[in-house]
């Protein structure tokens, strides 16, 4: 059977040419588009990592930090406790209002690239680190002195305290940033971190994380995504899935009607001398094997096909991508970093794999449907027409 299959394949070499282009243009075509959907979504990754909002984030009206310490410490995750507040910072020059960040400068230097060889020690109550914006409106300079004012509960705080260091305006963030650390924050009588922002090695493992700290942390403390902290980046996420699931939908019905149509009319053509096979004293079963034996050979070579053809196509698109104009600009339009002015993609084998495996699940489905014509092939009837 298997012989007989193999060489039935190669009698009409135009229409099974025809059928092996479906299979492996459609590999092609999808593993590219999944490429490029999942190096999307590596930028909004990275740029949510570079924003200092975290990929997930924990909250609490103020943490356990030992609690959140013993949850996050076996996942191999990257974290920083945090609050941010809006202060007044003033100067001999005048006051500006500002993003006060109280931070633990070991851990958010080790996620935050912005925030990485800060001039701040864990243990300083009087430095505060300024971004340019900030400085340059209040006219102030490493060394100087300002005063920053907390508001809360109908008292204002106010405390003294020294600029060791002017950075840039932080990527993303508010430009009129200043940053303090968490034990200076105590001394204007403030609680604790109230916020733990997470970063994971993959972005899209985000809903498989935040099931399992979740389960990890103790009551009054909670685990949110993109969905809570950026909603307007949820639904671009959003967006782009149902738009992945609409070319998928488009591009393997597309293949699965040409490929149907090929076996349809290869059975169609070949009525005469499946008649005369069944004549011989061939059974129903070896005849229907026979014939399926072609459909796995037409899936085994498209499918190589198409993944060899892939090949090329997937390393030019993560290794140099897609050179898009203009994406700094956009991205400050949106508030949004960027580190790179190409679009390039992002390859993850398991997903190839799943794909390979629905290209397959799509042909032989297209296989079964004319097996009802096969088998109703009368030997007699098949000679006479």
């Amino acid at each position: 059977m298997v012989k007989l299959a193999w060489r039935n394949l190669w009698r009409n070499p135009r229409r099974t040419g025809l059928t092996l282009f479906l299979i492996s243009f459609s590999v092609l075509l999808l593993a590219s588009f999944q490429v490029l959907s999942d190096g999307k979504l590596k930028l909004l990754g990275k740029g949510l990592e570079l924003k200092g909002t975290g990929h997930l984030r924990v909250r609490a009206p103020q943490l356990d930090t030992a609690a959140v310490n013993e949850a996050l410490e076996p996942l191999g995750v990257r974290w920083s406790f945090r609050r941010q507040t809006k202060a007044l910072v003033s100067s001999a020059r005048g006051s500006r209002p500002a993003e006060l960040w109280a931070i633990d400068p070991v851990r958010e230097g080790s996620i935050l690239p912005f925030l990485k060889g800060i001039a701040l020690k864990p243990d300083d109550t009087l430095g505060v680190v300024l971004s340019a914006g900030l400085a340059r409106a209040l006219g102030v300079r490493p060394g100087d002195g300002v005063v920053l004012t907390l508001s809360g509960d109908g008292f204002f705080r106010a405390s003294r305290f020294r600029v060791r260091q002017v950075i840039e305006d932080p990527p993303g963030a508010a430009p009129s940033s200043a940053f303090i650390t968490l034990k200076a924050l105590k001394t204007l009588g403030e609680p604790g971190p109230d916020l733990a922002p997470i970063v994971l090695s993959n972005f899209w493992d985000f809903p498989r994380y935040a099931e399992e700290i979740a389960r990890r942390l103790p009551p009054g403390h909670r685990v949110e995504t993109i969905r809570e902290f950026d909603p307007a980046m949820w639904v671009i996420l959003k967006l782009q899935d149902y738009l992945t699931a609409i070319v998928v939908v488009l591009v393997y019905s597309l293949a699965a009607v040409g490929i149907l149509n090929t076996l349809v009319v290869s059975v169609v053509e070949r009525t005469r001398e499946f008649g005369l096979l069944k004549a011989l004293g061939m059974s129903q079963a070896r005849l229907v094997a026979t014939y399926y034996w072609e459909v796995l050979f037409l899936l085994a070579i498209g499918l190589a096909a198409g993944l060899l053809l892939s090949a090329p196509s997937l390393w030019f698109l993560c290794t140099y991508g897609i050179p898009i104009r203009g994406m700094e600009e956009m991205a400050r339009t949106f508030n949004f970093p960027v580190e790179q002015t190409s679009f390039t993609g992002y390859f993850i084998p398991s997903k190839l794999f799943r794909l390979s495996l629905l290209v397959s699940a799509i042909t032989l489905f297209a296989g079964l449907l004319p097996l009802s014509r096969l088998r109703k092939i009368s030997p007699a009837r098949a000679m006479r027409d």
